[in-house]
């Protein structure tokens, strides 16, 4: 796990956006029982968008270093374009963990750049 920096902090950003999955699921079960919560889902999905582009810009850089770094970035575009096509079809919690998988993946980059 790679720690981002956000906003000058340093932040766990895959176990955030997990953490943030978990809570809109929560939230949309409220929002069934007729509670307004949906403008906190989609506060949720903006974080994790902005966590997840985050760590994909910082690990842009790394193209071309290796094909194990190119294929994890290659699945993390993949993952970052999935999840902004749920995002606009509704589908919040399934968004966010896109989002967590794109950040997934950008760390998996990170790995294969230090790997031998």
């Amino acid at each position: 796990m790679h720690i981002y920096t956000v906003l000058g902090s340093s932040f766990s950003t895959e176990k955030g956006i997990k953490e943030m999955s978990g809570a809109a699921k929560e939230l949309e079960k409220a929002t069934e029982d007729g509670t307004l919560t949906a403008g906190l889902v989609d506060s949720l999905v903006e974080l994790a968008r902005s966590l997840a582009n985050e760590a994909a810009d910082q690990a842009r850089p790394l193209i071309g270093t290796n094909t194990g770094v190119d294929e994890k970035l290659a699945k993390m575009e993949e993952k970052l374009t999935r999840a902004e096509t749920e995002a606009a079809a509704g589908n919040l919690v399934k968004a966010i963990k896109e989002f967590s998988a794109t950040v997934k993946e950008a760390d998996r980059a990170f790995d294969a750049a230090a790997a031998p």
